[in-house]
């Protein structure tokens, strides 16, 4: 028996596992509880998406539809044309250039309750078109309010990924002034699960604040 449980395919396995009614039982609950859960976390994000998707549907924002997108879109999407932003997470999933939306992700994330929406808007201003506009210093400040800690009991594992998200964004867009800020929120036990990426904002600004010493040395 333990010799043909070792050669069973993955189809064997399924079809051995579908036919137990204790094992589809456990599977059809964890199903429930999963769709539950998601479906919370959609309620409780949905005013947070409303505004940000008007906003971004407002200033006429674009991007190349991918083969996901004409997949999904059930052949109505055939390209090469820009199409408008239909979820949240084309934020992040495009390797458009996107100036424009910068402003607007900027104003919803100072704003930003639910850990989730922190984390996309994070993850989608990681971008050097953020660099120079008030992206870096508001990233910064969200990290240390901690406000997206706000949150319902389904969210609460979401909450270190945001933590995560707003310091790895501050290794590409982090600036010279935020050296002694940074240094601070490593030695916060609060911030241990961001601790890695903070270390690494801290070396990509120090670097920053090094050589703009240097350059106003060299003009003197």
């Amino acid at each position: 028996m333990a010799e043909k449980r070792k050669n069973e395919t993955a189809a064997e396995l399924m079809a051995r596992l579908r036919a137990d009614p204790e094992w589809v039982r456990r599977h059809e609950e964890r199903e429930a509880a999963h769709k539950a859960r998601t479906e919370q976390i959609r309620r409780e994000m949905a005013p947070e998406v409303t505004g940000l998707m008007a906003d971004i549907a407002a200033a006429g924002v674009r991007f190349y539809p991918t083969k996901l997108d004409m997949w999904q879109s059930g052949g109505t999407i055939t390209g090469p044309e820009p199409i408008p932003v239909r979820s949240i997470s084309k934020l992040i999933n495009t390797l458009d250039n996107y100036p424009v939306a910068i402003p607007i992700m900027v104003k919803h994330l100072r704003n930003a309750k639910h850990p989730i929406i922190a984390e996309i808007l994070a993850r989608a201003l990681t971008v050097k078109e953020a660099c120079g506009t008030e992206a870096p210093r508001v990233i910064l400040e969200k990290l240390q309010r901690r406000d997206f800690l706000v949150s319902t009991p389904t969210v609460q594992p979401h909450q270190n990924h945001a933590a995560w998200a707003l310091a790895n964004a501050l290794v590409v867009v982090g600036d010279a002034s935020m050296v002694e800020e940074i240094k601070s929120l490593i030695a916060d036990p609060r911030y241990a699960d961001a601790k890695v990426r903070l270390q690494d904002a801290l070396r990509h600004c120090e670097r920053l604040a090094k050589r703009k010493s240097g350059s106003r040395g060299a003009s003197r």
